[in-house]
């Protein structure tokens, strides 16, 4: 079992109840933080996926700055095949991998001073099984999160040390 397919995923949401729910058939208006370049790239159907039950940052003036880079992310065509945690879930009980996933808090009161947008970035390395000589040429070394408003404020950066030794 390997260190990363341990770490516990969440999917974040900010909730705002003056918001209503994304109609099946409307594509986002103006008003809603997506310019009329975007409108015209996917079709109303790719939209729908890309939108329907997900939250958009809107209940703070730095999530509304951020509304068009995740509206863009949701419409990349891997978007939907790699943020399936349901299929990575059913994965991980497949193989044995018995793992808690966690579901963030909503939006609130508890976290007005938090940053309200991250930069992660994660470096990886090959590592080798010593025993079988499996090789994961995707392991986490190196873990870092700045603020993405104000990046000269590191939240974290450390060393990870992975569970086979490194080979590369």
């Amino acid at each position: 079992r390997s260190f990363v397919s341990n770490l516990p995923v969440a999917s974040f949401s900010i909730p705002d109840s003056k918001t209503p729910p994304v109609q099946k058939d409307k594509e986002p208006s103006p008003d809603d933080g997506v310019s009329s370049a975007s409108k015209s790239k996917p079709s109303t159907s790719k939209m729908e996926g890309q939108l329907r039950g997900r939250i958009l940052p809107k209940s703070t003036a730095v999530g509304r700055k951020w509304q068009n880079a995740v509206i863009k992310s949701r419409q990349h065509e891997r978007y939907d095949t790699s943020y399936d945690f349901a299929r990575y879930k059913d994965n991980d009980s497949m193989n044995g991998i018995q793992g808690d996933w966690i579901k963030a808090k909503p939006f609130g009161d508890w976290c007005q001073s938090y940053p309200q947008a991250i930069a992660i970035d994660c470096e990886m390395c090959e590592t080798q099984d010593p025993l079988s000589g499996a090789k994961n040429t995707k392991a986490l070394c190196r873990l870092s999160v700045v603020n993405a408003e104000n990046p000269e404020e590191v939240l974290i950066d450390t060393l990870v040390k992975p569970s086979w030794p490194v080979t590369d």
